[in-house]
């Protein structure tokens, strides 16, 4: 009988992406991520860590357009919107300050 692991690994991969991605360890969570063969739901995810990655090379407009029209992680709707919206003040504030500059 033979068995199937990419699911286990998969799971496996996507877990310790979390916990990079929770450690604010961008890089190496879009790195665990890559790994994954056939579990659903990770290009959104890989967006996500890209977006946050962006966000923190202070990449702001690349990190809003990216994760604007992202979905949620699920159980993080409320920070992830809060973050999103956060975002969308920091471009703004930069464009106010450029207008009253010029």
């Amino acid at each position: 009988m033979q068995q199937i692991l990419y699911p286990v690994y998969d799971d496996m991969l996507v877990q310790r992406a979390i916990q990079y991605f929770n450690k604010k360890r961008y890089g190496y969570a879009i790195q665990e991520l890559s790994g994954v063969c056939r579990l659903p739901g990770t290009e959104n995810l890989l967006k996500i860590f890209s977006g946050y990655e962006l966000w923190d090379q202070s990449s702001h407009r690349e990190a809003y357009n990216l994760l604007k029209n992202l979905h949620p992680p699920e159980g993080q709707k409320d920070q992830f919107e809060k973050n999103r919206i956060f975002l969308n003040k920091l471009l703004n504030s930069h464009v106010k300050q450029e207008q009253d500059l010029g």
